[in-house]
């Protein structure tokens, strides 16, 4: 509670941090910049609430950064992590390129003329617009095989984590040209970690895959993203996404150890492109209370739901009552009320009769999500006294958490432009 209550009052006041912060001489050779895609400042804190500490929390180094472009308030993943990548405001969709379509330099370009290697992680593909951002220069983050076509003549060294999406085009299969550059799943992205098996690979062991690989005298550059909090978030799933950014600081633990054998030459930072889903802490019938602990009781994804079990109710069409039972286990949504019911009841049949039978206010409640698993979320979140605003990203300034050398640059309030500035000021 008290790592939460100091966050809230250097989000609301934006302290300098002259004090206690991991002020360090010199230039940092082992730099880390972690981005959780999607990841608001109310997910942090929830996440806190589900009694999870996060590391980052702890950073003496706290700054509040917007993320607007060039063609909205409201920003994407491309354009997001090509303004931290390059210092440059660009289009939505557009990724290693400015609003007219010029190639932009990036921070691996910046960090290759320093003879230093990088390297980039992620739970998402290698050809996902965060990643794509720090190495590809198109005007569509759709267009997957040109982008991995980028990856594999860029002086990225070395990636890890999920695979390629669209691997194969008329130049050829992306794996065998990526060769060992690249250690994936084979996958277009990890699983989540709510349903992740033991064999698995998680993000944190991708990341210290890395560190061995990349580890030299000359030092390294790493970009480690968890890029499924975001979809979690689209999905309105909140303990889907607080489990998302216990993996992501899972990973961000590696970096740590890593400092703790080389404090005076490691940077650390924590951030995030965008919020996503307009999650608010807080709900109107549960007043001035909270109950995140409700929460803990759901066993498995959106994503593993619709895939094992929706897709069965949409064959066999079962009754109502057998898919309650399968909801109160898989989400402790027991006791339900009549009206819960009634709910849960319209949004199974809108589910089975599909998008044909939407009414306006269907499309408002829904979108192009799945009627029965958006229903279910959303009656969690409201028994856990949260709720979601919004399907897609918004406007609201993000976080930023820094540790080590040269630190306290990194405080204070400013755009995500300033990163890419801030990260080239310190390395300098």
């Amino acid at each position: 509670m008290k790592k939460i209550i100091a966050l809230i009052l250097c989000f609301i006041f934006i302290l300098p941090l002259s004090s206690c912060n991991d002020v360090g001489e010199g230039t940092p050779k082992y730099i880390f910049m972690f981005v959780g895609d999607g990841m608001g400042m109310n997910a942090v804190a929830l996440t806190e609430y589900a009694g999870i500490d996060l590391s980052f929390n702890d950073f003496d180094t706290f700054g509040s950064v917007t993320t607007h472009n060039l063609s909205s308030e409201i920003t994407d993943s491309a354009s997001s992590a090509t303004a931290m990548a390059s210092g440059e405001k660009t289009k939505s969709h557009y990724v290693g390129v400015d609003g007219n379509g010029k190639k932009v330099k990036t921070l691996t370009d910046f960090f290759k003329k320093k003879n230093m290697k990088v390297g980039l992680v992620s739970s998402q593909a290698v050809n996902h617009a965060t990643p794509a951002a720090f190495y590809a220069h198109n005007e569509s983050r759709y267009n997957y095989y040109e982008i991995g076509l980028d990856f594999c003549e860029s002086k990225v060294d070395f990636f890890a984590g999920a695979g390629f999406l669209e691997p194969d085009g008329d130049k050829g299969n992306l794996y065998d040209m990526a060769g060992e550059r690249i250690l994936t799943n084979g996958e277009g992205f990890l699983p989540f970690e709510i349903d992740r098996k033991p064999h698995e690979k998680s993000l944190a062991d991708y990341l210290e895959e890395t560190v061995k690989k990349l580890y030299s005298e000359e030092g390294f550059f790493i970009m480690c993203e968890g890029g499924r909090i975001d979809s979690a978030c689209h999905m309105n799933d909140a303990y889907t996404a607080i489990r998302e950014i216990e993996a992501f600081d899972e990973a961000v633990k590696i970096a740590l150890e890593f400092y703790g054998e080389h404090p005076d030459e490691t940077l650390i930072i924590v951030t995030a492109d965008h919020e996503t889903g307009g999650l608010t802490l807080g709900y109107n019938p549960t007043e001035y209370e909270m109950y995140p602990e409700v929460l803990l009781n759901q066993k498995i994804s959106y994503s593993r739901f619709e895939s094992e079990y929706v897709s069965v109710y949409l064959e066999k069409k079962p009754d109502l009552e057998a898919v309650l039972s399968d909801i109160a286990y898989l989400f402790g949504l027991s006791d339900l009320t009549a009206y819960e019911k009634e709910l849960l009841s319209y949004a199974y049949e809108l589910t089975k009769a599909g998008t044909g039978a939407y009414t306006k206010r269907d499309w408002v409640d829904f979108s192009d999500k799945t009627p029965l698993t958006v229903q279910v979320l959303r009656l969690l979140s409201h028994r856990a006294g949260i709720d979601f605003t919004t399907f897609y990203h918004t406007a609201s300034p993000v976080g930023l958490w820094a540790k080590g050398v040269k630190a306290d640059t990194f405080a204070g309030a400013y755009d995500n432009t300033y990163i890419y500035e801030k990260i080239v000021e310190v390395s300098s």
